[in-house]
């Protein structure tokens, strides 16, 4: 309940600050309201926009995201992801995330006018044809003579420039380099240009990878799209850089067929090749990537999928979010070989963001499974257990229980199979009122030692507390089979006896007594056994017919837990 407050009260001052453009303040706020409540669609929704107000759309798409992945039938997660897809540039999914909206809500105005604005703006965006657009990198790129250009530094500052300032372009038509940039942007050709002409298409992305097992691969090559979009001209009359796509593809197939017969570093000298044919091709470094994990290269797994990852970003790529999603598998898979589990995690749940895929989010709980056994593992210390378990005595003859129990938890966690450190935690578990968990600390210790007397009284005590009779009988004579001698044991189950025999007294019977009995699940199969029922039925006009009833032994043990639990009164 604390932490809900806690949550809404982070949320409501998110709100407060979103509403008064404070986006920064919103952001903080509404992290913080995460932390208390992680599973609050509401919430990442809510960042999401704040994200958004801030020209953060990388961060802005993730929270919607994830907030689609909590709550997937809720339209507003998908006006999210539209808005920060819308952002990035990248209209067409933006539009369809708004389609997903809708498809929910079909009357929703917003997202209607939404749509309807990504429309307008991407057939603007697609008539004016800028020369210095989200693409130009990626067009560069592929064109086998300005590619190397990219590797300029000094070219690479004018080609800032002129993004930023298109009316730059006039200080630099004396560089051949500008020029023969034109050239492959616009299509026309320049006579101070040294390069031979070359045309230039658009950049287009493999959707396809290999996985483990090689499946998916073979399933995509079917729709590779440069072959989807190879016009017949381009078919007929191939320029170079269709066929460098179309070599780039055979060597990857080569790349693929080795990688499959675990033939890995052949495979990875086929994948180079690749890339070096179509070096914007995202799929051929995760590819090689899972060679190098094969191959126990990690380092250099990792490298190729966060150059993957990177470039998509930097270069405006628009890669396939299942490619990105698996970049990012493939770097949990290596640091989990590494055993840093914790950016093993952190790389899966960057996958999940990008790409739901069940094997990755079994993989992920797993590993934090795992994690979690690894580091109590690591935590053991008997000897350590032994200063925490004596200090906690100490505290304990003191009064100071709260404090007595923290020392004792410390014991347990430095070595949980002391079964000494549960009966003493369970003694000040009962001290503090709180009889469910000394009676769980009670059975973990019988649990791990039967013999272990003094579990058998304080459990025997903790249900007389709690008026259940009928097992605080069991736990003593299940304590004295083990010592017959032991005193604690006789006084407690005399003591039990008494308080049973002045129940059977008493005028008025204890309903609360007998309403938490007939919730005890061994209680209600006694009651369920139809010869004690006949047995019931008849001693309400014969009450002699209970003791001849107890002659056997196994009714009369039914019968006796009955009398113990008051819900059974004779005299």
């Amino acid at each position: 309940m604390a932490q809900d407050t806690k949550a809404i009260e982070a949320k409501n001052r998110g709100n407060a600050a979103f509403s008064a453009k404070e986006f920064e303040k919103a952001v903080e706020a509404f992290s913080e309201a995460i932390q208390y409540d992680p599973d609050n669609h509401v919430l990442y929704s809510n960042r999401s926009a704040a994200y958004a107000s801030l020209g953060k759309y990388r961060e802005a798409l993730e929270d919607a995201n994830s907030c689609i992945q909590r709550k997937p039938d809720w339209a507003k997660g998908y006006s999210r992801k539209g808005a920060a897809l819308y952002g990035l540039g990248q209209y067409e999914e933006a539009i369809a995330a708004y389609e997903q909206g809708l498809q929910i809500e079909p009357h929703n105005e917003a997202l209607r006018e939404a749509k309807q604005q990504t429309i307008n703006c991407s057939s603007n965006q697609n008539s004016k044809s800028g020369l210095f657009g989200p693409e130009t990198l990626a067009q560069l790129a592929m064109n086998p003579n300005t590619r190397k250009l990219l590797q300029d530094p000094s070219f690479m500052q004018i080609l800032k420039e002129m993004q930023q300032n298109p009316s730059a372009i006039g200080k630099y038509l004396q560089d051949p380099r500008v020029m023969e940039v034109l050239s492959v942007l616009t299509g026309m050709r320049f006579d101070n240009s040294p390069f031979q002409q070359e045309s230039s298409s658009s950049a287009s992305q493999n959707n396809d990878d290999n996985n483990n097992n090689n499946d998916e691969d073979a399933k995509m090559n079917e729709n590779n799209s440069c072959d989807k979009e190879m016009s017949q001209q381009e078919y007929n009359n191939p320029s170079e850089e269709s066929l460098q796509k179309q070599q780039a593809l055979k060597e990857k197939e080569l790349g693929n067929e080795y990688y499959k017969k675990k033939q890995f570093q052949v495979a990875i000298e086929h994948y180079n090749k690749a890339i070096e044919l179509d070096p914007w091709n995202i799929s051929l470094l995760t590819n090689r990537a899972a060679a190098y994990l094969e191959m126990g290269e990690c380092e250099r797994c990792m490298e190729d999928c966060q150059k993957a990852i990177d470039w998509n970003i930097e270069y405006n790529l628009r890669t396939d979010y299942k490619i990105i999603a698996r970049a990012y598998s493939r770097m949990g898979n290596a640091y989990a070989k590494k055993q840093d589990y914790d950016k093993a995690i952190e790389c899966y749940e960057k996958s999940l963001l990008e790409y739901h895929d069940d094997k990755i989010q079994s993989k992920c709980n797993e590993l934090k499974k795992q994690k979690k056994k690894w580091e109590e593992e690591a935590y053991m210390d008997p000897e350590l257990s032994k200063v925490a378990k004596e200090e906690g005595n100490s505290l304990y003859k003191q009064g100071q229980f709260p404090e007595a129990l923290q020392k004792y938890t410390e014991a347990i966690k430095r070595n949980p199979k002391d079964p000494i450190p549960y009966s003493n935690r369970a003694a000040t578990y009962t001290k503090l009122g709180q009889f469910p968990s000394a009676l769980a600390d009670c059975e973990k210790c019988l649990q791990l030692d039967p013999q272990f007397v003094r579990a058998y009284a304080r459990k025997g005590a903790i249900h007389f507390y709690m008026k259940e009779y009928h097992k605080s009988l069991d736990a003593y004579q299940k304590g004295l089979q083990v010592d017959p001698n032991n005193t604690e044991l006789k006084e407690g189950l005399q003591k039990t006896l008494s308080a049973i025999a002045e129940q059977q007294r008493s005028e008025k019977p204890d309903e609360e007594q007998i309403k938490h009995a007939m919730a005890d699940p061994d209680i209600q199969k006694i009651l369920m056994d139809p010869v004690l029922q006949n047995v019931l039925q008849e001693a309400q006009s014969d009450p002699s017919c209970i003791q001849k009833a107890m002659s056997s032994p196994g009714m009369a043990a039914k019968i006796q837990k009955l009398i113990a639990a008051g819900i059974l009164r004779v005299g």
